[in-house]
């Protein structure tokens, strides 16, 4: 919430099921695309005021797809350890060997839509789904690499996601469905309520759709914005995972100014906000204090 009849407009407030209100100046949102189409009730985000044309259009008109995964750990290991994707004629599964990522005896199964879709929602027991799919994987696993089922290496544990029911994820990733473009991923990123609300997550990523650097990237960008706007210093190279990589984040050259307070007279980064375009750098030398008073305090 942001902006109502009884709060100062600078001022910005997270009200959660549970009544708990969190007050804060800025609030990153970081929900999936699936839960701002509100797919399911117990994840549901109201916003007050609501929000722009532009941004409810975006979040209506991208998609929100289910991929699922059969996450296996083995005994032992009975596929090539040196290939990282194992690939097959079942268009409903591929494969990634988790052994070149510090995971040894661990083989994932990608499920892609539409097989992906409703995965645990087969029968009205989520766990005999669950251990369906399993075995349907097992059997596909096996005839990859033609092992029979009494010499098949020993599951030790397992997990079934099934992102489309959790109704803090409703999906898990987004696409460019009929109808949509860049502009509309673009218009998802952009900030709300004069910069008080940012956007992040892969769905807010052009390059990084679908993927965890789209998240990290679009979050790390959203943070150094926020940042900006109470005139922290944000040195990407430093500060970000993977430094400048893959981030948009225009960052413009630090702008000082002095205080025209004889008390005080210090020097302050000054606020990145709109009249910080018309800002002048000021250096040591300067001594016009009408200057200094108009960009400190105007």
């Amino acid at each position: 919430e942001t902006d109502d009849e009884t709060r100062s407009e600078e001022d910005c407030s997270v009200r959660a099921s549970s009544a708990n209100v969190v007050e804060c100046d800025y609030a990153i949102v970081t929900v999936p695309l699936g839960v701002l189409q509100g797919r399911a009730a117990a994840s549901t985000i109201e916003f007050a005021p609501a929000l722009s044309d532009a941004k409810r259009r975006a979040i209506a008109t991208l998609g929100a797809g289910t991929e699922n995964k059969v996450v296996m750990r083995f005994e032992k290991l009975f596929w090539p350890i040196d290939k990282r994707f194992v690939q097959c004629t079942d268009q409903r599964f591929r494969f990634l060997n988790c052994a070149p990522y510090g995971k040894p005896n661990v083989l994932i199964a990608h499920v892609a839509p539409p097989y992906g879709e409703g995965f645990l929602n087969r029968t009205t027991n989520a766990c005999d789904a669950g251990e369906d799919v399993l075995r349907e994987t097992l059997t596909v696993v096996r005839k990859m690499f033609d092992i029979d089922e009494k010499d098949m290496p020993k599951l030790l544990d397992h997990v079934v996601t099934d992102w489309g029911a959790d109704p803090f994820s409703c999906g898990a990733y987004s696409y460019a469905r009929v109808g949509s473009d860049s502009s509309d991923i673009r218009n998802l990123a952009a900030p709300e309520h004069r910069g008080r609300v940012r956007f992040a997550g892969e769905a807010c990523s052009v390059e990084g759709a679908q993927c965890v650097h789209g998240a990290v990237s679009t979050g790390q960008e959203a943070a150094a914005a926020t940042l900006l706007e109470v005139c922290a210093l944000v040195k990407p190279e430093e500060d970000f995972l993977g430094g400048v990589m893959g981030t948009h984040v225009e960052l413009p050259p630090d702008v000082f100014a002095r205080c025209a307070e004889e008390k005080c007279r210090k020097w302050r980064r000054v606020p990145f906000l709109s009249k910080r375009k018309k800002a002048i750098q000021l250096d040591s030398s300067t001594n016009d204090k009408e200057a200094h008073r108009d960009h400190v305090f105007g």
